[in-house]
């Protein structure tokens, strides 16, 4: 569409290119083109992974690094140790993954200038590992400037043409990655289920008790007292849901 001049009292003319016809239309039109900014519709998620299965996160840095791995329908601590981690925050924190955003595209300006050269050079980074490559990223992390925003460039996969921008986050992404491993620890205590538990004993100063456990019905070891059953159960339910309050 070409735009004119004036039509009249807020009107302007315009035309299809190509076509013998002019109209004239009022100044929404025309105030609309004028005021468009093509960079406010930019797509600002910053991996643009979606929902694409996601089996590993691995974020590398020099004092604070760790890996997790998905293991079917629960997530470990990979790196440093091999623990189980709580598969609740795992699944968040990778839901937090797929939905930063992006605050300010840094065009034209030189990664190396940010830290980000290459891998190598980064202060820090994070890897995604999917099971295809819609999943997998690798995102470089650069020092944080004096507002406290982290530079950041998404790394092409391999073969891909073109290079992403480096980009500017918003503080908070890095300092949930930089929490440490054993922010994504499982903090259970004892990781059993009730319906396992066949026998349970308490030693104190005054001696030692023990209990067995058949069909859902408590019972004395030879010789002791018997148990109050409701009692007993409600205190071991409340003993397997104890948690760790740190490491």
């Amino acid at each position: 569409l070409k735009l004119g001049g004036d039509a009249g009292p807020d009107k302007v003319y315009f035309m299809e290119e190509g076509e013998p016809s002019v109209y004239s239309c009022g100044p929404e039109f025309p105030n609309a083109v004028a005021k468009f900014d093509a960079a406010a519709l930019r797509d600002r998620n910053l991996l643009r992974i979606g929902w694409a299965k996601v089996d590993s996160i691995e974020f590398t840095h020099p004092g604070k690094g760790w890996k997790l791995l998905r293991v079917l329908d629960r997530w470990d601590v990979e790196k440093p140790e091999r623990v189980p981690a709580d598969t609740v925050l795992a699944d968040g924190l990778l839901d937090e993954i797929r939905k930063a955003e992006v605050l300010r595209f840094l065009d034209g300006e030189d990664p190396a200038k940010h830290g980000l050269g290459t891998a190598a050079d980064a202060p820090a980074r994070l890897h995604l590992q999917g099971v295809d490559e819609a999943g997998t990223r690798t995102l470089l992390l650069g020092k944080r400037d004096a507002d406290g925003k982290v530079p950041a460039r998404l790394l092409p996969p391999p073969g891909a043409k073109g290079d992403p921008p480096p980009v500017l986050l918003d503080g908070a992404f890095l300092d949930r990655l930089e929490q440490g491993w054993l922010a994504w620890r499982s903090r259970e205590v004892l990781k059993i289920d009730l319906g396992e538990v066949k026998g349970l004993s308490r030693r104190t100063a005054a001696g030692e008790e023990a209990f067995l456990r058949e069909n859902h019905l408590w019972k004395a070891s030879p010789g002791g007292p018997e148990p109050d059953g409701e009692a007993l159960t409600a205190a071991l339910a409340h003993l397997l849901t104890v948690n760790a309050a740190g490491f």
